[in-house]
């Protein structure tokens, strides 16, 4: 993640902006001792809901069984199941 001053981004905003774009994970913007994020919300949105994830217990156990069944080749490939190779 990049981080730029508050001066650059005061005044190169529509720089800072794309930016963030291109970068897909967000400009630190830098203003006294404090930090600040600017991202897409579309990315935003999809930290919260890793994080939400993450909190749920019932769902990290079901991704640990899943991992243990797909090492111990319990699992099916896409080919199996539909007929088609991807």
């Amino acid at each position: 993640m990049k981080a730029v001053t508050y001066d650059f981004a005061r005044y190169h905003f529509e720089e800072v902006i794309d930016m963030a774009e291109i970068q897909n994970d967000g400009i630190i913007i830098v203003r006294d001792d404090k930090n600040f994020v600017l991202m897409d919300k579309d990315v935003l949105d999809s930290v919260i809901e890793t994080v939400e994830l993450a909190k749920d217990k019932d769902f990290v156990s079901s991704l640990k069984i899943a991992k243990e069944e797909i090492e111990r080749g319990e699992s099916f490939t896409f080919e199996d199941v539909f007929g088609e190779k991807v």
